[in-house]
This record gives structure tokens, sequence and C-alpha cells, in this order.
């Protein structure tokens, strides 16, 4: 199996790289020829610079809630991503009005950490790690997580928009659960996932960045439930992200063909 985007301590320019394009679908500068031209197969087949747009804006009402409303200090943020305009440790920090927190970026993708480490350089509080969310065990001894997350008190775990990315045969709902094992009581979990009710468009763009990208595959919103089995799903339950607490009237607009970033937030018990 090729797991190139998987791969960590090296490169590939010439294969499209998932952080890569994310970027260029969010309007960023981290990308380049071969990731634009992948962006552009993938848009003729779903929506999926609005659906970027929607994950994005998901994380930081998630993040605003956590830390403003629930009380959350400490955010593991898997699969995080280039750097935003407003990164979410940011976003936590406003939220929580002169709470200190704790915020640990996780990616496997090379060139994200060394962006993040760079411009993180000197924050006690916050890190960027490279990590593979596959293996938990491994990622919650790392030696920058651990200089920034005490895994005996609470910790919101973000996968937000990341777990599509993961092949079936690296059991991405095994490794989700597992990294819920090391959290204390009390912690949150926070996810987005690529669903379409039209199952042949979602084996369409599924096939194409498989092919291109090493990439997982859109799953049903049944399967998204699954990966909150056994934990309390907060207010306002699972659904289209767009609708989960707006910050604005703008509900969620469904968009062309069923497709929609479906999760929601909930607490270990």
């Amino acid at each position: 199996m090729d797991r190139n985007y998987l791969l960590t301590g090296s490169v590939d320019f010439d294969r499209p790289s998932m952080a890569r394009m994310h970027d260029f679908l969010l309007g960023g500068r981290d990308h380049y020829p071969v990731d634009r031209t992948a962006c552009a197969q993938a848009m003729a087949r779903a929506p999926v610079r609005a659906l970027a747009h929607a994950q994005r804006d998901f994380l930081g009402r998630a993040v605003t809630h956590l830390a403003g409303r629930l009380g959350v200090r400490q955010f593991l943020d898997v699969g995080c991503g280039f750097p935003s305009p407003r990164p979410a440790h940011q976003i936590a920090a406003k939220a929580a009005e002169g709470g200190r927190i704790a915020y640990a970026y996780v990616d496997c993708d090379p060139l994200v950490v060394a962006h993040g480490q760079a411009l993180l350089e000197g924050d006690g509080h916050t890190t960027v790690v490279q990590g593979d969310l596959r293996d938990p065990s491994v990622l919650i001894r790392e030696e920058r997580l651990a200089s920034v997350i005490d895994f005996q008190r609470p910790v919101a775990a973000l996968y937000v928009s990341v777990l599509h990315c993961i092949p079936d045969t690296d059991s991405p709902a095994e490794a989700v659960r597992e990294l819920l094992s090391h959290l204390a009581s009390g912690s949150f979990l926070a996810i987005s996932h690529l669903v379409c009710d039209d199952q042949v468009a979602g084996e369409e763009l599924s096939g194409y960045l498989q092919q291109t990208a090493g990439w997982g595959r859109v799953r049903t919103r049944a399967e998204v439930d699954a990966l909150f089995e056994g934990l309390e799903v907060l207010s306002p339950g699972l659904g289209d992200v767009t609708a989960w607490l707006p910050a604005t009237a703008r509900a969620s607009r469904r968009l062309e063909r069923g497709w929609c970033e479906y999760g929601g937030l909930a607490r270990l018990l």
C-alpha cells in the first residue's frame, strides 16, 4: 500500500499532498502546481473548496465553545495542516479570556511541521509535533507533546477533516479509540468528516484521491456516528458542521449531490 502522504521525514513534490491541497482550497500560499492540478480535478467531482471552508469554520467555533463555555484549557489538534491566518490556539486564548491555554498541533507532513515550528518558536504553551495519528501510544510519548499537554487532565482532541484521509486498512476508528483511552475523564472529542449522500459521487472522489494522493475515502454518516459510541454527544448533536452552533443566522445550505462535512462534539464520561 502506498502511504506517501503519510510518510514522515520526506517530501515528494511530484505528487499531490493533502495538506498542500487543503492550503490551496483555503487560499493559502503553501502549494505547488501538482497540488493545484489535483484540486482542479477534485473540484470537478465535489464542492471541495466550500467543504474546506466549512470544516475550518467549524474548528474555530468548536475551539471557541470548548475554551469559552466548557472551560477546556488543553487542546490536541490532530492533522492540523498548514497554519492559518487565525490559528486555533489564538482563538482558544481569546475565548478563555486570559486563562492559560496549552495547545499542541500534530501533523505527519514535514513541511507543515517546519512552518508551524518556525511560527511558534519561543511559545512555551503551544507546540507543533510531527506525529502519526495511527500510532497514538507513540504520539502521546513524544517529548514536545509531553512538554505542553498533561494527559492526567482533560484534553480536547480535535480530528477536523483528517480521518477521511486515512484508508480503512489503517483503521482510523481504532486509532481514535486508542487515543481516547489515554485521555482523562472529562476530555472532549471533536470530529468533522467528509460524507456524501450520493454513493456514486462519494466513490468517484474517493477513487480519484486514493490514486493521486494515497487518500482514505468518503464515509457514511453511520460510520462517523460510530466514532462517537460510548461518549456523551453534546448539543446540537451530530450533523452538517455548518449548522453546528453557527455564529450567524447563516445555517447550513445543502451542497450539490448531498455533500457535507459531518460531525460534532462529545465528552468522555
